[in-house]
């Protein structure tokens, strides 16, 4: 009996022994578990105050510094985000806080594959160089695996966007990017985006077109184009004119992200500091192809005529190439340097900075025009010709 005592108390203090263990064991991951969301939800807020100081003190221009109670607003709300997905949509979002900051985005997955394998093609091409620490700031690893994380949140198929960039006979999208319009003796060529990715196909587009082409007046219809990159309209001009341009671009700067980029690669710019501004001063020359001759050559242009649409804007202003007719652009161009990016350092989401500025920011045309009918602007064209 008292042996059946003996083994029955052993018996209970095994079970004892192990119901305390289980406990514990479920405490501890429970308290894991705590500690990791607690953890990611700070690491959520840091990089959201991180995003915003870097904004601060990086980005070239904003019309207005929000309130510093509507950034804490976001870095509040932060704190509720369950995962990566939530926390980006959340930036974009404070983003809208930074009114008229031109590049300035939170980059989604489109955005961030879009621009790292338009880099890859224009390496391939020999347009950039692959030491420059632009393409390579974007294909860092851990910023390759948290968009590879999160593209499919977004419905962002990669390799559709490589395939597309790169000029797949299958992506007859690209052959949208260019409308003509004959009207009388003048060619209207509208273009939706002046992106690297569409130079072939749109050189050759263009060239066919103008060899059938017995007018005397182009016009480039560039309203509410965005932009891409100068490469674009450098050949749409060496096209166009047997004329040789030289131009002078000035754009300005400021924070440690610029400074660091011109420290980390040659450039050709001349470089002038005056305190936190940065100037950045460069002669350009364009060569002729000597392909067309075009004297009677104008650019519409609107208030959503922007960063590479309004440096082909200033260009023609600055050399005489063209006449601009419109509105008043959005500004953001003038030559000078692509946008650069920055890291957030905990979820490793990437950020376009507006990186350089101009002054004046925006351009105005030659001939103000609110006509919204190409027909009616290339007849306020024809009567300006008719009067000089």
């Amino acid at each position: 009996m008292h042996m059946r005592a003996r083994e029955l108390m052993a018996i209970m203090r095994k079970f004892y022994v192990i119901s305390i263990s289980v406990i514990c064991f479920i405490g501890i991951l429970i308290g894991g578990y705590i500690v990791f969301e607690h953890r990611q939800v700070n690491q959520y807020a840091e990089d959201m105050q991180y995003y915003f100081d870097m904004v601060l003190d990086n980005n070239a221009y904003m019309s207005k510094i929000p309130a510093e109670s509507s950034m804490n607003i976001y870095v509040d709300k932060s704190k509720e985000c369950k995962n990566d997905t939530e926390f980006l949509n959340l930036l974009i979002e404070a983003n809208k806080l930074f009114k008229d900051a031109g590049h300035l985005q939170p980059l989604t997955p489109e955005a961030y594959y879009s621009r790292l394998y338009t880099y890859e093609m224009a390496i391939e091409e020999g347009y950039f160089d692959k030491d420059d620490t632009l393409y390579a700031n974007l294909n860092q690893e851990d910023i390759l695996e948290e968009y590879d994380s999160i593209s499919s949140d977004f419905e962002c198929d990669k390799e559709s966007i490589k395939s597309y960039i790169n000029q797949d006979s299958e992506y007859e999208l690209l052959k949208d990017n260019l409308t003509f319009m004959d009207i009388g003796d003048t060619l209207v060529i509208r273009i939706k985006s002046l992106g690297l990715e569409y130079c072939k196909l749109d050189f050759k587009t263009i060239q066919k077109k103008l060899e059938g082409f017995e007018g005397n007046r182009i016009v480039f219809d560039l309203r509410d184009n965005y932009g891409g990159s100068d490469l674009y309209w450098y050949g749409l001009t060496a096209m166009t004119s047997f004329d040789d341009y030289k131009f002078k671009i000035e754009t300005y700067g400021r924070g440690k992200v610029l400074k660091e980029y011109l420290k980390e690669n040659d450039t050709d710019f001349k470089i002038q500091i005056k305190g936190d501004e940065i100037c950045l001063s460069e002669e350009i020359k364009l060569q002729s192809d000597h392909v067309f001759d075009y004297d009677n050559i104008y650019i519409v242009s609107n208030e959503n005529t922007g960063s590479s649409s309004d440096s082909f804007v200033k260009f023609a202003k600055q050399t005489g190439y063209a006449t601009v007719v419109g509105t008043e652009t959005s500004g953001s161009g003038g030559g000078g340097l692509t946008p650069l990016t920055f890291e957030l350092p905990n979820t490793h989401l990437a950020i376009l900075l507006e990186s350089t500025t101009t002054k004046p920011r925006k351009t105005d045309p030659d001939i103000a025009s609110n006509y919204m009918e190409i027909e009616r602007i290339v007849d306020q064209i024809i009567e300006y010709e008719n009067t000089k």
